[in-house]
């Protein structure tokens, strides 16, 4: 900034000011414009909002960690305690509702430097921040991994579970709507079968899985269209087999803000 306003200035052949006052005046519209920035964030959180996105910096009792530091903790391993957990975690980050806040006309670059800084920084030093920097840091790194973590749990991509599945000893395929996201899982695991299909046409034989793990795999099937793949589950499970299917539930039906692609796993007899 300060190298565009030498050259405004040289180019209107207005006379230059010593570097240090022009160093002062470039410093203190910057401050200004982020100040500006965190009190539009601030103020469409709302109050309440903020309250709670600060909450989580506190350190509850019988605890080393605040609830933020837990929250950008990822899965440590591949185990369904685990894959438990990490569902938790998605919910309580729903729950807080950051995710819902209308910020278009805020520019996604701002969003995006605020939100690597709360999720880089340590909780003590996002507590030092003035109150609206905090808040609006807060909002934004709360929005970014909710989404985060949103992907993490819903798309084939790395094909974990897939892969944890067969090491029970199960005949498991995986199967994705993206061609991108079945090569990452290949070249993860290349001893795992993963192809590309979709939800309403799994291509396999009537009743020939003993079971199904749709994770999360229909939430973003338009409601009237969830038949269409519950009718091709049906088709396709084994008498006495299972259909383990994950979804939210609530009294708004609304659709994700970011894109999830489908997920499903298919286990043999």
């Amino acid at each position: 900034m300060f190298e565009r306003a030498a050259v405004w200035l040289r180019e209107r052949k207005v006379l230059l000011p010593g570097v240090s006052t022009l160093t002062r005046l470039v410093s203190e519209v910057r401050a200004g414009a982020n100040e500006r920035l965190y009190a539009v964030l601030v103020d469409a959180a709302g109050p309440a909002l903020i309250r709670d996105l600060e909450g989580l910096l506190r350190v509850e009792d019988g605890s080393r960690l605040t609830e933020w530091e837990r929250l950008r903790t990822g899965p440590s391993r591949v185990s369904v305690p685990e894959l438990l957990r990490q569902l938790d975690r998605l919910a309580r980050l729903r729950t807080l509702g950051a995710g819902t806040i209308d910020v278009e006309t805020v520019p996604a670059g701002r969003m995006n430097a605020l939100a690597r800084y709360g999720l880089a920084g340590k909780a003590s030093a996002l507590q030092g921040l003035s109150g609206q920097r905090r808040g609006a840091t807060l909002l934004c790194a709360v929005r970014a991994l909710t989404t985060e973590v949103a992907d993490d749990n819903h798309r084939c991509g790395p094909g974990q579970w897939t892969n944890f599945i067969q090491t029970l000893g199960v005949s498991v395929e995986g199967v994705d709507l993206v061609p991108e996201f079945v090569d990452e899982a290949r070249g993860r695991y290349p001893g795992v079968a993963f192809r590309v299909g979709c939800l309403d046409m799994l291509e396999v034989p009537d009743r020939s899985v003993a079971g199904i793990l749709a994770w999360y795999s229909v939430i973003h099937t338009p409601p009237d269209e969830i038949d269409c793949a519950l009718t091709e589950f049906a088709r396709c499970i084994a008498p006495y087999g299972s259909l383990l299917l994950g979804f939210f539930e609530g009294h708004v039906i609304e659709a994700f803000p970011h894109a999830v692609t489908p997920r499903l796993l298919m286990a043999g007899r």
